[in-house]
């Protein structure tokens, strides 16, 4: 062990745990009721946020936090060549027990002179937090359990609880292995898990990282050895202390099934579910939080703990009063003990993102920083220690780094409104459109696809076929063999592969159903087992009105399920697909009379410089009642031409990220228009990585589509 870290100046102290050094320090709120701060795996006592702790001390408490042993300024074991993701599911000898872990915070107790103490965990920590409990109850008053899971959970129902689909695309960011690349690293982790009903608070995060130069952000061995601490004692079921479990219903990492079930399994527990709260602790739910914790403490205080049983869930009045009066008063309580968010806001993190992420060294990237990513949901989360059957498949984090859109959400459908993933879980989409294939055609290519899939980071390509305009009409067998290549050279690189049917002029489809019946019967029969495609019956009916529209959609829709039961079809809309609103209609005309089928979305599509507030609101309020996808928009007016509109974009990018609408841009081609994103000439040489070629709006939508 590494005993030569030279302490730092108080309040920082010490507590002994058989040799091995636990830094904690003391926050204030002395006289209070004793409450120590227990935290994840990877990160350390810094992460606390200054204003939650003040919430604490406000409501009676003496509030202390520490470093786990093998972080921040607690002593640090010999390297080990775990990895964080495999550590998890291994047989192997620890460095360290699971028990080991919880006597170090009893240990800090010691040191403190607290005979025993009020808990609130954290992440990770809420699963230390009830592991003192089990090995030390003695020591322990009451629980507060924030964003974690069950210690009872076994393998099958841990993987339930955890959203893979954004483990993996977290992992997918690239970090240089510097001190800048360090910040950049944690600021996005920070960013990644703020909550989606909140804005996020940039100057407190970066504060915090920049105190916590010891984090084990930076050290993936440190993260495998935390791990593999092997638990091996007693059940849920033995705590007797008031517990409350608080889960936020907007968790990116943790579906609210885990915290459910934690609640459950401990006896008299409660459960809190609170409304736009992701994987942190946003400033505006500090007070109630703190509320939380104060009503367990005195229930634990006058010896008022709820009887074993089914857990009570809910905010108590006083505590759900506040909760709408924080500065985002827009909640609604939709049953005893559930809360949610009436409009969240995620476009928030696409607005508050910083040069840290989108000036990084283009094509590479820093290990270290892939192997954190792909790790740090399982690092913060986990039952450390859980091993796999000999035989099973290990998991890699070298795998989870190169997880594709694909891999990430499988097989997609609709579930509601949203387009969700193969485990059911949310999922926006961001990607580019090709401009016409008899135009531009020469832009898509092996290399620019590359660019898309690993420079972009894009989740989705629109295949563009006109079918007029020297398009599909003049050679249907070599527009159809043309997009099928395109769709296994898109999903192959595990983007998924929108199938557009680019009809304009004439703006009713019915001129060309017979056409469009056998070129999607001909598309689906291919690639009916691809799970990365996606159909797009009908690119903009205008000059027509809705049900001669859905008529049309009537007669395709059956011809491609005949192939491809499962595939989402989106489906061209009035107004040159506005939802009718260009020609007078609305979005009304369509919830009166849907088309009647499965895994169905509506297509919209916008211009930012033409199209501004007023349809931004009747998207906004037709998403609430449709599934609606913008599979083209552009950052300039409606001829894909003119001056960019970037504030209006922003508005519209936020909105969509918002209600979880999926889009593609147009262009990604080099027209001489202000749309198509690379200059012209690009085309096919390149190159198309960077933003040497790209023109404003290219460089503005690339950083839009890497921040997502």
């Amino acid at each position: 062990m590494n005993q030569d870290q030279s302490p730092p100046p108080t309040p920082t102290g010490y507590a002994e745990n058989g040799g091995v050094r636990i830094a904690y320090e003391d926050l204030g709120g002395a006289g209070g009721e004793p409450l120590l701060l227990v935290m994840g795996a990877a990160v350390t006592r810094f992460w606390w946020p200054d204003g939650f702790v003040e919430a604490l001390i406000d409501r009676g408490f003496h509030v202390a936090a520490f470093d786990n042993r093998d972080s921040g300024q607690s002593t640090h074991f010999p390297a080990s060549p775990a990895k964080p993701v495999t550590a998890l599911f291994r047989k192997e000898v620890p460095a360290y027990t699971g028990e080991d872990v919880a006597d170090d915070a009893v240990a800090v107790l010691d040191a403190l002179g607290w005979e025993s103490a009020h808990l609130f965990g954290h992440s990770n920590g809420n699963l230390r937090a009830q592991r003192i409990a089990l090995r030390h109850p003695a020591r322990v008053r009451s629980l507060a359990l924030s964003a974690g899971v069950s210690s009872d959970a076994g393998r099958l129902k841990l993987l339930r609880y955890i959203h893979f689909g954004f483990v993996a695309k977290m992992a997918r960011l690239r970090f240089p292995d510097t001190p800048e690349g360090g910040l950049a690293m944690s600021l996005a982790v920070s960013r990644s898990l703020a909550s989606p009903g909140f804005p996020f608070d940039e100057e407190e995060a970066r504060s915090r990282i920049r105190k916590d130069e010891h984090s084990p952000v930076r050290d993936p061995n440190t993260m495998g050895r935390q791990l593999g601490a092997h638990w091996s004692g007693p059940a849920l079921d033995s705590i007797r202390v008031p517990t409350v479990v608080l889960h936020g219903d907007s968790d990116q990492l943790l579906r609210t099934t885990a915290a459910k079930d934690l609640a459950a399994a401990i006896p008299g527990a409660r459960l809190v579910v609170t409304p736009g709260v992701g994987h942190d602790l946003p400033g505006p739910m500090y007070a109630v939080y703190a509320e939380e914790v104060r009503r367990n403490a005195d229930a634990a205080r006058s010896h008022a703990a709820l009887p074993s049983g089914r857990p009570e869930i809910g905010l108590s009045e006083p505590i759900a009063a506040q909760l709408h009066s924080t500065s985002r008063p827009n909640y609604d309580i939709i049953s005893i003990g559930s809360v949610c968010p009436a409009r969240p806001n995620p476009g928030q993190a696409a607005r508050e993102r910083t040069d840290d992420l989108t000036n990084r060294q283009d094509g590479t990237r820093s290990r270290k920083g892939l192997m954190f990513t792909a790790a740090f949901a399982a690092a913060a989360l986990v039952p450390a220690g859980i091993a796999l059957a000999d035989g099973d498949a290990e998991l890699d984090a070298d795998e989870g780094a190169a997880a594709t859109a694909i891999e990430q959400h499988g097989q997609l459908s609709v579930c509601g409104t949203t387009l969700c993933g193969e485990t059911g879980e949310p999922v926006q989409l961001t990607g580019m459109s090709t401009h016409g294939l008899q135009w531009h055609g020469d832009c898509v290519n092996d290399a620019s696809l590359d660019a898309l899939a690993t420079d972009w980071n894009a989740d989705i390509v629109r295949i563009s076929m006109y079918v007029q305009e020297g398009g599909y009409e003049t050679d249907p067998a070599g527009y159809t063999a043309r997009v099928s290549g395109l769709i296994d050279d898109v999903t192959s690189r595990g983007m998924y592969a929108l199938v557009d049917w680019h009809i304009l002029t004439p703006g009713d489809p019915n001129v060309n159903l017979e056409a469009a019946q056998t070129f999607f019967a001909e598309i689906a029969a291919a690639h009916a087992n691809n799970s990365g495609v996606l159909y797009e019956t009908a690119n903009e009916p205008n000059g027509v009105a809705w049900p001669q529209i859905k008529s049309y959609h009537e007669q395709v829709v059956p011809v491609i399920r005949e192939h491809d039961p499962d595939s989402v079809i989106i489906l061209g809309t009035a107004g040159y697909s506005s939802l009718g609103i260009n020609e007078g209609g609305s979005a009304a005309d369509i919830i009166a009379d849907p088309v009647e089928a499965e895994n169905i979305m509506y297509a919209f599509h916008f211009y930012a410089a033409s199209h501004r507030e007023p349809y931004i609101e009747a998207v906004d309020r037709a998403a609430d009642q449709l599934p609606i996808f913008a599979t083209e928009w552009g950052t300039q007016t409606y001829t894909g031409d003119g001056e960019n509109d970037f504030a209006m974009s922003q508005q519209w990018v936020d909105m969509m990220a918002e209600n979880k609408i999926s889009w593609t841009n147009w262009n990604f081609a080099d027209d001489w228009r202000s749309g198509s994103v690379y200059t012209e000439g690009t085309c096919p040489d390149g190159p198309y990585t960077g933003t040497t070629n790209l023109k404003p709006a290219g460089v503005w939508i690339r950083d839009q589509i890497r921040a997502t």
